[in-house]
């Protein structure tokens, strides 16, 4: 009789042998344990000048892409203004809050948007500019972050391509530069 058995692996269990399926959680060698950069009253400034004045959008989307924006709410409330103004548009804050009706988060839109500073009756467009380079910068600073970290994670793989890690930096790199001199027209205020 053999007095050493072998217990059964807990991903080995009938209905339960899925649980420990390595396709349910991938650790990561690197973990980031502090808030990604951001500036949250930039992006509330940024977005209030966009609600009072055209022309603070036409110059912000010179400047930054919806995706900058730290917050999912801030990125598609910026993102549904610059599709007003593509479209030739005029809007308010009610009627971007108005766009938001048909989801099911609407409240959070309408909440929001009411929340920001209000700018809306200021006729000249102040530091737009600096409000959307902020936004900017912060939003290339996630992303060189996480990009990197991407790429320390692929750097544990013994059986990945160093220098296809090295092309990726170099890519990630040259855009995060390229963004970062992205072409701002110097008649926009």
């Amino acid at each position: 009789m053999n007095l050493i058995t072998q217990k059964p692996r807990p991903g080995s269990r009938g209905k339960y042998k899925n649980l420990y399926s390595k396709n349910i959680v991938q650790r990561s060698q690197i973990e980031i344990n502090a808030v990604l950069p951001r500036d949250v009253l930039a992006e509330n400034n940024l977005l209030s000048h966009c609600l009072s004045n055209g022309d603070s959008t036409d110059c912000a989307m010179r400047i930054c892409y919806p995706e900058d924006f730290s917050r999912k709410g801030a990125e598609m409330v910026f993102e549904r203004i610059v599709h007003f103004r593509k479209q030739g548009r005029s809007y308010s804050p009610e009627l971007i809050e108005r766009s938001f009706e048909d989801r099911e988060d609407s409240q959070f839109f309408s909440d929001f948007i009411w929340s920001l500073p209000e700018f809306w009756h200021l006729s000249d467009m102040g530091p737009i500019r600096h409000y959307a380079r902020i936004v900017r910068e912060f939003g290339v600073r996630r992303r060189l972050l996480l990009g990197c970290v991407h790429i320390a994670c692929e750097l544990f793989d013994v059986s990945t391509d160093v220098r296809a890690l090295a092309d990726q930096a170099k890519k990630l790199g040259a855009v995060s530069a390229f963004r970062l001199q992205k072409v701002e027209v110097t008649n926009a205020t």
